[in-house]
């Protein structure tokens, strides 16, 4: 499973546990977690996965605390990345502030999020 590209684990019971053994597929482009009922425990373990380019995490009880374990990875490991989806998570403006650097970023998805035009002002740089 090492040149493993593409997973969808969509409504799949995952947990902070499993975050492990996903943090060795680095061969990973797509990685679509939404409605797998995560929290914000364990996704630093997401920044193994350089390679990523896809990232789904919508519809998850995360919330800005999950971006700030984010954030050294998005800045220096998770350069790739092209689209995050983080629609329905209980992200604020606040939480935008840790996507900054993302240089590759082309969608982000937000809908449903609680992030007004003070979080937006953060993404215009």
């Amino acid at each position: 499973m090492q040149n493993l590209s593409v997973l969808n684990l969509e409504g799949c019971p995952v947990t902070a546990s499993c975050f492990d053994t996903l943090s060795v597929l680095v061969s990973l482009l797509y990685l679509n977690l939404s409605r797998c009922n995560l929290s914000d425990d364990g996704c630093e373990k997401l920044s193994k996965l350089g390679n990523l380019k896809v990232l789904n995490l919508g519809f998850n009880d995360i919330s800005d605390a999950c971006l700030i374990h984010l954030k050294g990875a998005l800045s220096r490991c998770l350069t790739n990345l092209e689209s995050l989806n983080l629609d329905s998570c209980r992200i604020g403006d606040n939480g935008l502030v840790h996507l900054t650097g993302l240089q590759n970023l082309k969608c982000l998805e937000l809908s449903d999020t609680e992030v007004g035009s003070n979080g937006l002002r953060y993404l215009s740089g």
